[in-house]
């Protein structure tokens, strides 16, 4: 796959949100082909790949680099908006939009709630982040 892609199914089961690619995905054997259906510059094409493990390093190295409010969202599958503070730990934030089934939406977490980013922890060797937020306000309704 490239950048800019859509996926639309994976070996003919039609794809709606990430998790179901993750789903997928990660339950076929490693080495074992898999037929996508995506979308590449407005055109529908149909290619096949093999499985593979993912490395740490790349993920570790990009988690570095990233800023711990991007991997917060990322991780928790929830879109923010800055509203005051410094960004990242210590700031304050609006939820614009949470993905369903992903672990903002399991946690209970609204949009609309108004949540402050406490503090990040990064153990890289390990592959393993943990962030820490509050609700400052929850959403009405």
């Amino acid at each position: 796959m490239r950048p800019g892609d859509r996926l639309l199914a994976i070996d003919g089961q039609p794809i709606k949100e990430l998790s179901q690619a993750q789903y997928l995905l990660t339950g076929k054997p490693l080495n074992s082909l898999c037929a996508l259906s995506l979308v590449r510059e407005g055109k529908p094409i149909h290619i096949l790949l093999k499985t593979q493990a993912m490395p740490k390093s790349p993920m570790i190295k990009q988690a570095k680099s990233e800023a711990s409010e991007d991997l917060l969202q990322a991780v928790t599958g929830m879109l923010l908006e800055h509203i005051s503070g410094p960004r990242g730990p210590g700031g304050s934030y609006k939820i614009l939009k949470l993905w369903p089934g992903l672990p903002a939406d399991e946690s209970g977490l609204r949009e609309g709630d108004l949540i402050k980013f406490a503090r990040f922890r990064g153990n890289y060797p390990e592959g393993l982040a943990s962030f820490d937020i509050s609700v400052k306000s929850p959403a009405s309704g």
